[in-house]
């Protein structure tokens, strides 16, 4: 089997390392991500995800989003947005009923400029 392409190895190891700290920061077990994103074979999957051991579809990585109710940019290497990383770093770092309350607020800020959802 040939070897794996250095870049991708390192973005699956970045990309696993922020789905286990958003799950690990809203206190989810690989199951419950699993039953969250209607997939509980996945939990199967996640631990190799989460080492970056092995390559996951874009439908569970979608999935995994999904679960952890954070869009896809937010578990990309920080490089592919640099503008964002600083503010993705910080929300990670915050506990889930923190997380929830930034949440909640961007959601008035969005609704009170006429944004909607």
């Amino acid at each position: 089997m040939p070897e794996r392409d250095p870049r991708i190895k390192k973005i699956m190891i970045e990309v696993g390392a922020r789905i286990r700290k958003a799950r690990k920061s809203q206190r989810l077990t690989q199951v419950q991500v699993g039953e969250l994103a209607d997939d509980p074979a996945l939990a199967r999957r996640l631990t190799k995800y989460e080492n970056g051991e092995d390559h996951m579809s874009m439908v569970a990585f979608f999935d995994i989003c999904k679960a952890l109710r954070m869009a896809p940019s937010d578990l990309a290497p920080l490089d592919l947005f640099p503008e964002r990383a600083s503010v993705i770093e910080d929300f990670l770092d915050l506990t889930e009923e923190q997380q929830e309350a930034v949440r909640m607020i961007i959601k008035m800020l969005k609704a009170a400029n006429g944004a909607g959802d």
